[in-house]
Formats: structure tokens, sequence, C-alpha cells
């Protein structure tokens, strides 16, 4: 709810945070989020010329940034659904499948078999695949420099994720 400032003005000019318009019932508004007031929990809104105190908790959506709304998230899969993991670095690599028949029998279904053929522990491979489920980004760089693809030249690690036909590989 918002409270018209009237004769009282910041002793400051307004510092405007955040500008945003947008569109409602076939009318243009615009409005402007200014500096915390000296009443604590309130902020400065500029609407349609006047100005006037909220309450900051109101507004504070307006606060963020793009990356604030940016997916972190690295890869979007369902860890039951893999039933294939390729492991790859420079002079070797893994193979791991999931065989829904030994997982009934054995209780687990994780396989190697490359570059051998041998059961795999379960628990490592499922904690492998809950990491990279909760696998986060920490920034975003959305114009890279060809500098930033020198690392990618020759990876020092390489992981494929299979489930079948119900979803295309993923490739990290």
């Amino acid at each position: 709810m918002m409270s018209p400032v009237g004769p009282v003005f910041p002793i400051r000019p307004l510092l405007l945070a955040s500008r945003v318009g947008f569109e409602a019932g076939g009318s243009r508004f615009e409005l402007a989020l200014g500096d915390e007031t000296p009443q604590a929990g309130q902020r400065y809104l500029e609407l349609d010329g006047g100005v006037h105190r909220v309450p900051a908790f109101e507004v504070s959506a307006f606060d963020k940034s793009l990356d604030d709304f940016r997916d972190r998230k690295v890869l979007d899969f369902d860890s039951v659904s893999i039933q294939q993991v390729d492991l790859g670095w420079p002079g070797g690599g893994l193979r791991l499948t999931r065989s829904p028949e030994e997982e009934k029998m054995a209780g687990s279904g994780w396989r190697i078999v490359t570059p051998i053929e041998a059961p795999a522990d379960a628990r490592a491979v499922e904690a492998l695949l809950s990491d990279l489920s909760f696998l986060q980004a920490e920034g975003f760089v959305d114009e890279p420099d060809s500098d930033d693809f020198e690392g990618f030249n020759q990876p020092a690690l390489w992981l494929t994720l299979g489930a079948g036909e119900s979803m295309p590989p993923l490739l990290l």
C-alpha cells in the first residue's frame, strides 16, 4: 500500500535503483524504485510523477539482477532415467550401463562395460549422478572472448549421459 510523501522531501535527491515499465488495463505505467527512506523498512517509489513511500519487502523483487532470474542448473535430467554414463579423459575412459533386469535381481543394475566387464559400485555411480544433477553455475559469460574457449580445445574430462530413447544424450 502506497502512502504519498506529500510535502516531505528526501534530504538528498531520489537515487534510482530500478526503473520498470509495464502495461495493465490498456494503460502504460512506469515506476522507479529509489533509496531507502529515513524511516526503516521503507523505500521511495516514483509513479506517474508522484513520489511515494512503500514497504521495502513489497518492492524487493525489483532489486534483482539478470543473473538472479537465470536458471543456474547446468544439467537437467532425471537420474533414474539414465541408462548409460560415458566418462573420458586423455588416455582413457569408462562406460557404465544400467540393466533394469540386473537391478531387480541383484539390487544394483550398474556395470562397467569399458575398459573391462565388472560390476560397478552403485553408490559411487548414484553419487556421481546426484552431484551432476545438483551442479550449479556460479556465473555467466554472455559475450565470451575467443580466449574464454582456450581451455576447451583439449578438455581434461568429458561426460555423456544417455537415457535411451526418452531423451537425447547430454554431453558435458
